[in-house]
């Protein structure tokens, strides 16, 4: 399932309606950059393939947004410097909390981000990994990874409910008791838990620490576990002479012989207590995942291992983790779906139509000319809405044939005529319409007239169970970037935006594929029963296939697309059945009708 491919509009479908549905509902604008990543305000998406992906390669993308959006809507930065230890922690448990919020707020996102989950297992599991994977762990991995691997996987599983990863987390749980004191782990499952009532980003710092001051301190009591029994432990030469039978403390010498070799690691001659304690302190079976010996202090104690010589293992294996490196850090989540969604990029290989990015227009207090335009929303209005309702009524006809006969044609029979009944059910119509206006150079000598269309189609859709959104294009930031700006979102009131829309003026080139594209995709999570974009324009894009292209995926994808020629036959763009010509304001009842009317026929 995971390679099947899938093409054309169903993908274009897909990833417009998570952006769209980011970009509009939520907020977080989902717009166009060189590589995958986000500045906390915008997710920046590169150039993806439109015409076949596979599903993991969707997944992969969906995931990424989710993550991302989770992480602009939740997280914060305050600038505190933290040691490559705690940046490790404070990534992996904010991860969690912030997935966590996004699973409780978008049904969607459980759905993705699980399912990525399970993918990447399944990948790891395999004989061949390959791309971004979650793999078993084994025993011969570093402290670093296996804790860092360890929360990963655990608190996934066991917080964000994501079982998929189940087959690596076992072998996680077997390393973690292999290379990490049980006190240790103990206390940190305590603690690593209590993400759950975290609230912001610097509760998940104070967390953090609290992890990392753990971490010190049973690495202060392994040391000092170690320094005890050392000092406790009699003169190997004593042992030996003791052995013997020989109570002469002085010794022959001899004893520092065999001194030498248990300080080489070899074994002396008494072989008593200390010993088994140690061997039984080594064998992972005897700490479990709730750590060392209910019956004493020893669950709490890093030096869980009875001799000296395990009490500064354990030291040494928390000091490594205390000193890890920057190189030692392994990378989050939203680290490894940026690597997998530049992979998916590459393979674009610079085709397709980019989302734009969603610029600020600051339009000034100016007006269009009200007067001019009142006659043209009334008539808007009751042609309009006239027709939409007449069209959302069943319509009851007679025909030859068929299942019902209605009694009162009965008469007709001898003639011929029709007497069964046919009845036509009627829309449902409640509608979203996205109104795009070309403000492009080339429409200088008619921006006036596309401003006042724009706003009397707006007011005149000023009705309960009609929603409209105004975007235009091209617009561009401080660097030069080229996009689009929305004047009006879906829940803004129109009348604010026709205070202003007399400032609108034009600048740079025609991006309508970009635009169309953008409009689209705010479009398609909403749930009207007509979806309808509608641009104003000169009828010249800049380029002409592209435009087409992105026309055809957006019906495909049940949007219906019409265009406005102020002055001109926009039908080379539109097509004949869903372009109008507008000579004057005075015909915009009769164009709104027609291109309403094809809209939803052919919805």
């Amino acid at each position: 399932m995971i390679n099947t491919p899938i093409t054309g509009s169903a993908l274009w479908g897909a990833l417009s309606a998570i952006a769209g549905f980011l970009t509009d509902k939520v907020g977080v604008p989902v717009v166009r950059g060189s590589r995958p990543s986000t500045d906390l305000r915008s997710i920046f998406l590169p150039k993806l393939p439109d015409t076949s992906m596979t599903w993991s390669e969707v997944i992969k993308v969906i995931a990424f947004l989710y993550h991302e959006a989770a992480h602009i809507l939740w997280t914060t930065h305050d600038g505190e410097a933290l040691t490559p230890l705690e940046r490790s922690i404070r990534g992996k448990l904010e991860d969690i909390r912030i997935e966590l919020k996004a699973i409780g707020t978008f049904p969607a996102a459980s759905k993705y981000l699980g399912d990525l989950v399970r993918m990447l297992t399944e990948e790891g599991m395999s004989e061949s990994p390959k791309g971004i994977y979650f793999s078993p762990l084994s025993q011969e991995q570093t402290e670093v990874e296996v804790l860092q691997w360890y929360l990963l996987y655990r608190l996934r599983h066991d917080v964000l409910k994501q079982t998929g990863i189940a087959p690596v987390l076992a072998s996680a749980e077997a390393a973690v008791a292999a290379k990490l004191p049980s006190g240790m782990r103990t206390r940190l499952d305590g603690l690593m838990f209590q993400i759950t009532d975290c609230e912001s980003t610097a509760d998940v710092v104070s967390l953090t620490r609290e992890i990392v001051k753990m971490i010190a301190e049973e690495k202060e009591k392994a040391e000092e576990k170690a320094k005890q029994d050392n000092d406790a432990k009699p003169p190997q030469a004593d042992q030996q002479q003791q052995a013997a039978g020989n109570g002469d403390a002085s010794g022959d010498g001899d004893g520092d012989s065999d001194g030498e070799q248990q300080a080489s690691g070899q074994p002396g001659a008494d072989e008593g207590t200390d010993d088994s304690q140690s061997a039984s302190s080594q064998d992972p079976s005897d700490s479990g995942s709730d750590g060392g010996d209910p019956s004493g202090d020893s669950a709490t104690d890093g030096a869980s291992a009875g001799s000296g010589e395990d009490a500064a293992a354990n030291a040494e294996a928390l000091s490594r983790l205390l000193e890890m490196s920057d190189e030692d850090v392994v990378g989050d989540l939203g680290d490894m779906l940026k690597q997998a969604v530049d992979a998916v990029s590459e393979s674009s290989n610079g085709g397709g139509t980019s989302l734009p990015n969603i610029h600020k227009l600051p339009l000034k207090q100016q007006p269009v000319d009200m007067n001019g335009i009142r006659g043209s929303i009334n008539a808007v209005r009751t042609k309009t809405l006239n027709w939409m309702s007449s069209a959302a009524q069943s319509e009851v006809t007679h025909e030859r044939r068929g299942m019902m006969i209605d009694p009162t044609q009965l008469y007709r029979y001898r003639l011929g005529g029709d007497i069964f009944v046919e009845e036509t059910e009627g829309v449902d119509l409640n509608a979203a319409i996205a109104i795009v206006i070309d403000r492009s150079g080339s429409m200088s000598m008619c921006i006036v007239e596309a401003a006042k269309a724009a706003v009397a189609t707006m007011l005149a859709f000023d009705v309960p169970g009609i929603k409209t959104q105004v975007s235009v294009f091209p617009v561009y930031d401080a660097a030069g970037d080229e996009g689009v700006a929305i004047v009006k979102r879906w829940d803004e009131t129109s009348r604010s935006l026709a205070s202003r829309m007399g400032s609108l003026g034009v600048q740079g080139g025609t991006p309508m594929a970009e635009a169309i594209l953008s409009a689209s995709a705010t479009l398609l999570p909403r749930t009207e029963s007509l979806k309808l974009v509608m641009v104003v324009t000169d009828g010249d894009p800049s380029d002409l296939e592209a435009t087409h292209d992105v026309i055809t995926k957006a019906r495909a994808a049940g949007i219906a697309v019409t265009g406005v020629g102020i002055g001109v036959d926009p039908s080379e763009v539109f097509g004949e059945r869903h372009a109008a010509t507008l000579a004057s304001i005075d015909e915009l009842s009769s164009v709104m009708v027609r291109l309403v009317k094809s809209a939803i026929v052919h919805h």
